[in-house]
């Protein structure tokens, strides 16, 4: 892997959000509002705008999809 990439491609090395239905609701919902707060984590230490975009976005369908499964929907 080339260490010299531009920040504006760390968004492109974004693993896909996957819900998954094994397990029991809360431990789901628990370990979806756990990635939320990384990727929130890791927001704050990122400069790059579309990076930060990404995790954010990330971290609101980590916390809906928690908050449905809450809501058991």
């Amino acid at each position: 892997m080339d260490d010299n990439l531009d920040s504006s491609n760390q968004a492109q090395n974004i693993a896909p959000i996957s819900f998954s239905d094994d397990g029991d609701r809360e431990t789901r919902a628990e370990s979806l509002r756990s990635q939320a707060a990384r990727c929130r984590r890791l927001c704050s230490s990122v400069l790059d705008p579309r990076t930060r975009e990404s995790l954010t976005g990330m971290a609101e369908e980590y916390e809906a999809e928690a908050a449905r499964l809450d809501a058991g929907e």
